[in-house]
């Protein structure tokens, strides 16, 4: 019991590399013969947090000598708790009653996950990112999904999906059909929550079979008999059943393609059975998406990988939940009571117009993150050959740390420049436009509301996507007219102290395979496209010179006169498809305007040769 919570708490905080708040794991443990006092040990558990977080009239040693807030979700068989937790704190005159628990009902406020997808939007962002990349037509898929149509994950990837199911495995049993399952059964499962036990068996070729836990000897159309409907259940996602390497082979009749792990028990692909899902070297699924916690072991993650297997674990795919309590923690912050309840509470007058939007703008943000990554996690991987479950914790490391350390750097959050830039880009549209940014730092504190400086400027630095139009750049604000002096008569050098300190801070803690284009504008270094955006009453990169573990950029005019003699430059245009020298060097290859005044200049690494005749030009 505490392996499995300590390995929930750690996949925890890894998830939570894209939101200000740390992630834990908590366990209550029942005696024995209590097994039936679940609900009121759970009630006792939540009144003594509250004593350790409000003040008491004997009140309770306090050696940290600051205010302190928890934020709590929930989880196995809490979800059906959650409302009342949040009404006792309210009763016990908690001021921050409205965020101590996420996930709660819209008649409270919360954004339940379950009924708008929070965590399968995440999910789906993997599963259809491998669609883009390989090119694949989903209906042509063969899908497996343990968790059935009865949970939040597994009900909402049946909803969203567009594969051909071929089995699905939840607590009931083990639904199969190669022809693949009915999609308007499954989806009228996924609606009721019902199990695949409800699934209307008619509905199933003539090579598809169910077999329940409760059921012995059963035998299935490929005339296998099954003994034990109890084992099958737990060890199906094992079976072999063929290579689905090419979604057009249909040389198996169980081949699967895709496999979306939406629940089930920790470890249940371990090392040994890892072995189980590989023949002749290569692994019999060729895409694995890890939707539940702890469902592959790393060593097993990476055995497959190594026999081929495409992986995105679960600290990467099973992050939308996390997300969305954070920003509704930050909504619950961010209004006074009234607000809170004219604006966040479903009530008899209906559904708020400004709640309707919000969650959307929610949803919009998980999917966002999640794209991110994956395109982050597939371009490293597909440069260095680096497992993508160690780039994955690569990632969540780095940035976790840099926030660390990051929030104790006062210069960050004092800077308002900075600090207005980013809060305005970090924060939701919608709170900004209700309630202000001032208003929103006055109330959420800067306890709260700092870390989102540093989490996202990190997340801009050291994660972009492959499309141009998407990647993230450099936020105008962050370099100030008054950081740039004039180098000489023909160009200027931008001293701006938080890309100085991030360019140290990044090649500190990255791996040595990934820091040589996380430094300073880290993504921009490694894809030839990539957008650094500066106002056009400033200077335009001309370079970016390595000074030890700093970088530096050097600027020169921005007229218009010179960026249209750069575009006539045939020796530039000759020059930029070649010399590449990531971490160590960009330079200009082409600059584009923008509608919003700003310069986007697009920069890849050039050679010695192509910098010197850089220099001597500007």
């Amino acid at each position: 019991m505490f392996d499995e919570n300590y390995g929930l708490a750690n996949t925890q905080q890894s998830k939570n590399k894209d939101i200000p708040e740390g992630g834990s794991k908590g366990v209550i443990l029942l005696e024995a013969g209590e097994q039936d006092k679940g609900s009121v040990a759970f009630e006792k558990y939540i009144d003594s947090i509250i004593d350790l977080l409000i003040p008491l009239e004997n009140p309770i040693v306090d050696l940290y000598g600051k205010p302190e807030i928890l934020f709590m979700g929930p989880d196995e068989n809490t979800a059906d708790l959650v409302d009342w937790a949040t009404e006792h704190a309210k009763k016990r005159g908690a001021p921050w009653w409205k965020s101590f628990f996420t996930g709660k009902s819209p008649r409270l406020g919360g954004i339940p996950h379950d009924t708008y997808g929070m965590t399968t939007l995440s999910v789906r962002e993997y599963v259809t990112g491998i669609y883009r990349k390989l090119n694949l037509d989903p209906s042509k898929v063969r899908k497996m999904q343990t968790g059935g149509p009865d949970g939040d994950l597994g009900s909402n990837e049946i909803l969203l999906s567009n594969e051909k199911y071929v089995s699905i495995v939840d607590g009931s049993g083990v639904l199969v059909d190669p022809n693949g399952i009915d999609h308007k059964e499954l989806i009228r499962l996924a609606k009721e929550r019902c199990m695949i036990s409800e699934f209307d068996v008619s509905k199933l070729s003539k090579q598809g079979y169910r077999v329940l836990v409760d059921e012995t000897n059963v035998s299935i159309p490929t005339g296998e008999v099954i003994g034990n409907g109890t084992t099958f259940r737990n060890t199906f996602h094992l079976r072999n059943m063929g290579t689905g390497s090419n979604v057009s082979d249909d040389s198996h009749s169980e081949a699967v393609d895709m496999f979306v792990p939406c629940g089930g028990r920790p470890e249940s692909i371990n090392l040994s059975s890892a072995n189980k899902l590989i023949k002749d070297g290569k692994c019999i699924i060729p895409y694995i998406i890890e939707g539940a916690n702890l469902f592959i072991t790393q060593d097993a993650k990476l055995r497959l990988e190594a026999a081929g297997c495409i992986i995105y674990k679960d600290s990467s795919a099973n992050k939308g939940g996390v997300t969305s309590s954070s920003l509704e923690v930050l909504a619950s912050l961010s209004f006074d009571d009234q607000g809170f309840i004219e604006n966040m509470c479903v009530g008899q007058n209906g559904m708020p117009e400004f709640y309707k939007a919000y969650v959307k703008e929610v949803q919009g943000i998980i999917k966002q993150n999640a794209r991110l990554e994956f395109e982050a996690v597939w371009r490293e991987h597909e440069e260095t050959g680096i497992s993508r479950s160690l780039l994955s914790d690569a990632l969540s490391v780095t940035i976790t740390r840099l926030n660390e350390e990051l929030q104790n750097t006062s210069g960050l959050w004092n800077n308002p420049i900075l600090r207005q830039a980013v809060l305005k880009d970090a924060l939701p549209k919608l709170l900004l436009e209700k309630i202000g940014l001032d208003l929103i730092i006055q109330r959420v504190g800067p306890a709260k509301i700092s870390p989102k400086v540093p989490s996202d400027v990190l997340y801009r630095f050291l994660i972009t996507t492959s499309d141009p139009s998407s990647a993230a750049i450099l936020h105008p604000d962050l370099c100030t007219s008054s950081e740039v002096t004039q180098a000489n008569s023909h160009s200027s050098i931008c001293k701006c102290p938080t890309i100085s300190y991030l360019s140290d801070r990044v090649n500190t803690h990255v791996p040595r395979s990934m820091s040589k284009k996380m430094a300073a504008v880290a993504p921009k270094h490694a894809s030839p496209q990539r957008s650094i955006a500066m106002p056009n009453s400033q200077m335009g990169v001309v370079d970016l010179r390595k000074r030890g573990r700093r970088y530096t950029f050097v600027a020169a005019p921005a007229a218009q006169e010179d960026r249209d003699r750069r575009r006539r430059n045939d020796d530039w245009s000759e020059e930029r498809a070649d010399h590449r020298v990531p971490g160590e060097m960009m330079t200009i290859f082409d600059i584009k305007d923008s509608s919003k005044g700003q310069i986007y200049i697009l920069c890849r690494a050039a050679g010695a040769g192509f910098r010197q005749r850089l220099s001597s030009q500007w």
